[in-house]
């Protein structure tokens, strides 16, 4: 579902703007999204296996804020990408 969501954005809205933050940021968003998604099935798969899962929610919640700062100037970057021709 969230792979049919991000082809629709890049074929409908992202061909319409004329910036190629779009054709860049896209592929990046669909691994996080995927990623995402993974991690968070893991967790559900360990806490129905019994598992005690609140330190890793908790780990995975402070690497995701880490990470977020460590790319903080680097995102900011994209938006000051030049236009399309």
């Amino acid at each position: 579902m969230i792979n049919t969501i991000l082809d629709w954005y890049a074929l409908d809205v992202a061909d319409k703007t004329h910036t190629k933050i779009d054709d860049h940021m896209l592929p990046a968003l669909k691994k996080a999204v995927y990623l995402i998604v993974f991690l968070v099935a893991i967790v559900f798969l360990m806490r129905g296996l019994g598992v005690e899962i609140t330190a890793l929610v908790a780990t995975l919640g402070i690497g995701g804020l880490a990470i977020g700062l460590a790319l903080q100037d680097t995102l900011s970057n994209f938006s000051q990408a030049p236009t399309r021709p």
